[in-house]
């Protein structure tokens, strides 16, 4: 698996690495849910500045939409910052983003360049 989760104080840093594909966007995503602690935290960092291929389409931003929705029904206060250099990608997470937002329309969600300007977002 090409991810790492670090539960921080107030939320998660979920950090993907190499190569980005849809399994491991799924196995993330049930290790996340499947904790205890997401019903209590503040915010999520998912961090893809380290992906060097993306092997992910539509079909995975539909998929990570619902998973959004079980995540909302645990926790609705989450702030959910992404980052990501690769064009692509950033497509894909406007995408997510524009999504969810019609699904979830109190959902806080934000595309960052930098993970300072994301953490900025998220502390206030």
């Amino acid at each position: 698996m090409a991810h790492n989760l670090t539960w921080e104080n107030d939320g998660v840093y979920w950090k993907h690495y190499d190569v980005l594909e849809i399994a491991d966007l799924i196995h993330a995503d049930s290790e996340l849910i499947g904790n205890k602690k997401i019903e209590n935290i503040k915010y999520i960092i998912w961090d893809a500045t380290a992906v060097s291929v993306v092997k992910v389409d539509e079909i995975a931003v539909e998929i990570s939409t619902a998973f959004s929705a079980t995540v909302d029904s645990l926790n609705s206060h989450i702030k959910v910052a992404f980052l990501a250099v690769d064009n692509l990608l950033r497509d894909l997470i406007e995408s997510y983003i524009e999504l969810n937002l019609k699904q979830i329309p109190h959902a806080q969600l934000k595309l960052f360049n930098n993970i300072d300007d994301a953490r900025t977002w998220i502390s206030s």
